[in-house]
């Protein structure tokens, strides 16, 4: 790593970090067109704006009012979002199972007072259903003039629907009838502890949803071989274990096999050394 993309990363990751780091650098010495293109690699970007009162170095101008820009984009972006999720609830009303919102989503249908958690970017929006109900449930998403998308010829995955489209073309929408089938909890078992958030909808309990974001990461998306550590993990994490309470024993028999159980205690780990 080149001495300029270091100090970026640094003020990045400081910015990020529990209690900030500190730094001898001024603000001439970042490059913040590093800083911007790591931020958006780890999809933080929207997540800086909030923090910059605890910056060891004070961006100039430009790069603040970019920052807070992006921040205001992804607010607006997900309020689109939530409407949009809501929506989908309605549509799915009288299926045999209220429809669990997954991933990223869940900070929506959470949020209290409008919130809606305008430090994450998705990139779309997940939900499950019953595998019975998979086909009723495009196909009244659909009527919402969401399209569907011609991956894999429209055939069901291996665990979900082929994207729906939005109407804007901005985000899309994938109608699970599993998990990844990597370690983590069952659709039953989320079923079984989920809560109705209105609408409709219902989001897995806190252990779910971490256990369901660290399978993702670390199995699935196999950032345990590859050593790969991103940011947005660390932030999820580190907002669903403090703003949550976490049954940390139950959170670690969600996951059978010894070694499912260390990938995820690894990525649990990395991200509390992080923000200690």
């Amino acid at each position: 790593m080149t001495s300029t993309r270091k100090r970026a990363v640094d003020w990045v990751l400081g910015l990020l970090g529990e209690q900030g780091r500190r730094s001898g650098e001024t603000a001439d010495a970042i490059d913040w067109r590093q800083v911007v293109a790591f931020a958006s690699a780890h999809m933080v970007l929207p997540a800086l704006a909030s923090r910059l009162d605890r910056a060891a170095v004070t961006p100039p101008p430009d790069v603040r009012g970019f920052l807070c820009d992006m921040e205001a984009a992804n607010r607006a972006r997900n309020g689109r979002l939530r409407a949009a999720l809501a929506g989908i609830g309605e549509a799915l009303s009288g299926l045999g199972e209220r429809p669990l919102v997954l991933k990223g989503g869940a900070f929506l249908v959470e949020a209290e007072d409008g919130e809606v958690a305008p430090w994450r970017f998705m990139s779309d929006l997940d939900i499950l259903v019953a595998g019975t109900d998979c086909e009723t449930a495009v196909a009244r998403i659909e009527g919402l003039g969401f399209a569907r998308s011609r991956e894999a010829g429209g055939e069901l995955q291996a665990h979900h629907a082929p994207p729906l489209i939005s109407p804007c073309g901005q985000f899309s929408v994938e109608v699970h009838t599993r998990l990844s089938g990597h370690g983590g909890p069952t659709p039953d078992e989320m079923r079984a502890r989920a809560r109705a958030v209105g609408h409709g909808r219902r989001s897995p309990s806190p252990e779910h949803r971490l256990a369901h974001a660290l399978a993702q990461a670390q199995l699935h998306h196999r950032q345990a071989v590859s050593r790969w550590l991103v940011q947005k993990d660390t932030v999820d994490i580190q907002v669903l274990w403090d703003g949550l309470a976490i049954d940390a024993g139950l959170l670690g028999r969600l996951f059978a096999s010894p070694r499912d159980r260390w990938a995820a205690g690894g990525l649990v780990a990395a991200a509390q050394a992080f923000w200690a």
